[in-house]
């Protein structure tokens, strides 16, 4: 018995080591595709520039900047800078130590304490030293399943705050019955966001990576992908020496390939069309295949 559980263990190890060398092969190999098509892509920098540029976090004792795309997993992210920078209360540190990240640290304190240490409101100065000293962290996520992750969790349920505004700011300028009481659709959603010029529409849940990173601008030293980031992340914490906690665990119900098939068999092949090309350049930096029913 003792000899079969040590061989078991020998080869979950060998197992990890694999599956380790294999995402590190696929980061280094997204670092030069991003390389490689930033050669030979231009894209509108206007947007980037009037909201002051990229928003990093950063994290010293790990000497990462870790840029934050909403609806990206950023929060989760976020949850684990607060721990291993010591933002937290002993009881917190107690509770994700024994129950994990998700019981310690809502997602609301997680966000608060993000937006108290906003990299874009340091001096000039500072954040040019951090961004030659500091290695930096992407994590991106399918571009059509990112917007129909923000439809869902800010537009469709109608909300009594900013977002809530927007469903009904979109109700008005793309429903032509205005009786009509139903939620905003997935297809309204698309028309506001393409357009762009409505209220809300250019917020930073949908926004596109070039418009939120101007990607092409910075040498990335790990970009990650939400597809896979459960075994990303542990990758990533073998990296950084992070053996205390683990990545929280996804929530349910999450927005994915199969879902995003389904949702857009109601929207107008046209709308789609226009969707795509908006986010044209975001598939092609990192090498998203846009899927074979929506092309």
């Amino acid at each position: 018995m003792k000899e079969e559980a040590e061989n078991y263990e020998k080869n979950l190890q060998d197992q990890q080591f694999q599956n380790f060398q294999n995402i590190e092969f696929a980061i280094n190999e997204r670092r030069n595709h991003v390389t490689l098509v930033c050669q030979n892509i231009s894209y509108d920098t206007s947007y980037w520039e009037k909201n002051e540029g990229t928003n990093f976090l950063d994290v010293p004792s790990k000497n990462i900047l870790l840029a934050t795309v909403p609806k990206g997993g950023c929060t989760n992210w976020k949850k684990v800078i607060m721990f291993l920078e010591n933002q937290i209360s002993p009881e917190q540190r107690t509770i994700a130590l024994e129950q994990g990240l998700a019981k310690a640290i809502n997602g609301l304190q997680a966000t608060n304490s993000a937006r108290d240490r906003k990299f874009k409101q340091l001096p000039e100065d500072e954040k040019k030293a951090l961004l030659l000293s500091r290695k930096k962290m992407l994590v991106v996520r399918e571009p059509l399943q990112r917007l129909l992750s923000g439809y869902r969790n800010k537009i469709e349920p109608m909300r009594d705050d900013f977002f809530g505004k927007c469903s009904r700011e979109i109700i008005k300028h793309y429903r032509a019955d205005k009786n009509d009481t139903r939620a905003t659709t997935f297809s309204e959603f698309l028309e506001w966001w393409v357009d762009g010029t409505v209220y809300g529409s250019e917020n930073e849940h949908w926004q596109t990576y070039r418009n939120l990173l101007n990607p092409c601008l910075y040498q990335w030293d790990y970009i990650l992908k939400l597809e896979n980031i459960e075994e990303e992340s542990k990758w990533i914490f073998s990296e950084f020496n992070i053996t205390e906690i683990e990545y929280p665990p996804g929530y349910k119900n999450t927005t994915d390939a199969e879902l995003v098939s389904k949702m857009i068999r109601s929207v107008p092949q046209e709308l789609l069309q226009r969707v795509l090309q908006k986010l044209k350049p975001d598939y092609e930096i990192f090498n998203y295949p846009i899927l074979t029913d929506l092309k």
